[in-house]
């Protein structure tokens, strides 16, 4: 028999132990006999198979406050129940939101009752029940003792409790609290040391700066000095430079992309040599973090960093190459009139803004832009009144090119359809408003399209000639910085919240259904078919789900088999039941 037992015995060792953990035991210690009657009754709840009448119980407790003392041991058990549940609606002071356990109850029940008691709790009792009483306590930051309490959690030996108090302490303006997040800094847990990070950069604490350049230098892990490169530019720190110049060649991308990011931000000149040589960096996003940062910089060097982009596969590229370049129309005129066949519509938009700022290069510009306008094919189809605008601003260069428009012979589609862009050339000519701009108008009255000549005539009266002989130049747009976007973890990583997942090897509690209403019949177990509403009888109809129905009729899947009295009767997959005016139902 002992090999017997003894094989059994490692077998059960061998059972997963998630699921003996997982269920919650309720304390067995006896109801003390001196406590308040309604103080009892809520110890014996606190015993109820149901996580949900646990977790009402200690809520009822929470309330009675000094005067739950007899509950304290009942309640330090309960600490340890990570049964998942649903928010609960009557909790008014509860300080989470979401699916929570009857354990987050049971902490805030125990402050309330006895707060010298958390202490205790966090030295001596099991991880759970620490987990929960930090994960309650870091709400109560503006309080001295919760404070101490958390302070305490913060050096606990589970990297989950050490986790919630870090985050509480990020919540506290106190000089302690601080302290402690920066001594997170160097915790063993990665989460831990990035949420550390998060937090010092989100209060924009000026002491914190030393510490957030060591991790973005020391750190292994790339989580933790992501977000201290990424912070470190939201904090304009100038002396960490050359901190995030040395980061540019990190292996990770995620380092140099915020990096790159936070030099662009900084807007130190020492850092566009650097950038220039990511240009090319292996990493797409890596590289447009280099055309944004570049941008900031406004040198003309990032342009021609920009040119050899043109040539890539992704239009995004391409499109922050012409945006590049278009700072400098006239240095870059030749690429900018040859993004105009480009395939993407964006990047032949913004060559097309580009060239309208061309001032020795503005005959070139001119020509180019009127050329979209004749041009045929799907490649170089543009929005007429973005060209048109274009040849108004480059101004006289452009009253040669319009002027051919406007004596140009009206073309008709393969639909069938006219295209006259006279008229429109007329009211270009007339916005520049030189005395060539009006000479070219004056042509228009003999132009071969009867629109135009309507438009010369109706612009001669109405236009002056004694303007000034050139329209001052549309100086170039300023560029607002794109808002930086919060970085995210380079790997999904552990949640954060444990006791806002179900444990181990249990299932999450479902939802209870809505019980149905007095006018809506239940449906058959199992049919699924929709709930039956009688509201009226007239005759031999019936008004069943807003229907009129007679005998024989079918309404939401059931057919109609008697209407008798107040009452209709109903068959659906061979069995009948019956609707009232009430809307009960009765099986049959």
């Amino acid at each position: 028999m002992r090999p017997a037992i003894a094989l059994l015995t490692t077998l059960g060792l061998l059972l997963p132990a998630g699921r003996a953990r997982a269920e919650y035991r309720p304390c067995a210690r006896p109801v003390p006999d001196d406590a308040p009657p309604e103080v009892r009754k809520e110890i014996l709840r606190l015993r109820d198979a149901s996580e949900v009448t646990r977790a009402y119980a200690a809520y009822e407790l929470y309330k009675m406050a000094r005067k739950a003392q007899p509950a304290v041991p009942f309640l330090r058990h309960l600490l340890r129940d990570d049964s998942p549940l649903v928010s609960l609606n009557g909790f008014a002071n509860a300080r989470w939101s979401g699916p929570t356990c009857p354990g987050l109850l049971a902490a805030e029940a125990l402050w309330a009752a006895r707060p010298a008691e958390i202490t205790d709790v966090l030295r001596r009792d099991p991880p759970t029940a620490r987990l929960h009483t930090a994960r309650f306590l870091a709400g109560m930051t503006r309080d001295g003792d919760a404070l101490a309490a958390l302070l305490l959690a913060a050096k606990d030996a589970s990297a989950e409790v050490r986790h919630a108090a870090v985050l509480g302490l990020a919540r506290s303006p106190d000089a302690d609290a601080l302290a402690a997040v920066r001594g997170a800094l160097g915790d063993a847990s990665v989460r831990i040391r990035a949420r550390a990070v998060a937090a010092l950069g989100k209060t924009k604490d000026a002491e914190s700066l030393p510490a957030l350049r060591n991790v973005l230098t020391r750190d292994k892990d790339p989580w933790p000095k992501g977000y201290a490169a990424w912070y470190l530019g939201e904090m304009g720190d100038g002396g960490a430079v050359t901190a995030l110049i040395a980061a540019l060649g990190d292996p990770s991308a995620y380092v140099r992309g915020h990096a790159v990011s936070s030099l662009g931000v900084l807007g130190d000149a020492r850092a566009i040599e650097p950038l220039l040589a990511r240009a090319n960096d292996p990493d797409a996003e890596v590289r447009r973090e280099v055309g944004e940062a570049l941008e900031r910089f406004d040198d003309p060097r990032g342009a021609a960093a920009a040119v050899g982009d043109l040539a890539s596969s992704d239009a995004a590229r391409r499109q922050r190459a012409v945006g590049a370049i278009g700072r400098y129309p006239d240095a870059y005129a030749a690429h900018l009139i040859k993004a105009l066949d480009d395939a993407d519509p964006k990047v032949r938009q913004n060559a097309v803004e580009a060239l309208s700022r061309a001032e020795s290069e503005a005959a070139a510009a001119a020509t180019a832009l009127a050329g979209c306008l004749r041009g045929p094919g799907s490649r170089r189809n543009f929005r007429e009144t973005a060209l048109f605008v274009a040849l108004t601003r480059l101004g006289n260069p452009a009253v040669g090119e319009l002027e051919k428009v406007l004596l140009s012979v009206p073309t008709t589609n393969r639909f069938g359809q006219t295209r006259d862009l006279a008229p429109r050339a007329a009211r270009a000519l007339a916005e520049i408003r030189t005395p060539e701009a009006m000479a070219a108008v004056e042509k228009g009255l003999s132009a071969p399209s009867a629109a135009a000549r309507r438009e010369a005539e109706r612009l001669r009266k109405v236009r002056s000639y004694t303007r000034h002989s050139r329209r001052p130049a549309r100086p170039a747009p300023e560029r607002k910085p794109k808002p930086r976007r919060m970085p995210k973890p380079p790997a999904a990583p552990e949640p954060a919240v444990a006791a806002r997942r179900p444990a181990k090897g249990v299932a999450a509690a479902p939802r209870r259904p809505a019980r149905p209403t007095a006018h809506q019949a239940r449906p058959e177990a199992g049919r699924g078919g929709p709930g039956y509403r009688l509201t009226g009888i007239i005759g031999c109809v019936a008004i069943v789900n807003g229907k009129n129905v007679r005998v024989g009729d079918t309404v939401g899947g059931a057919k109609v088999v008697t209407i008798r009295g107040m009452k209709v009767e109903l068959e659906s997959g061979g069995k009948r039941f019956a609707i009232g005016m009430s809307g009960g139902a009765s099986r049959k």
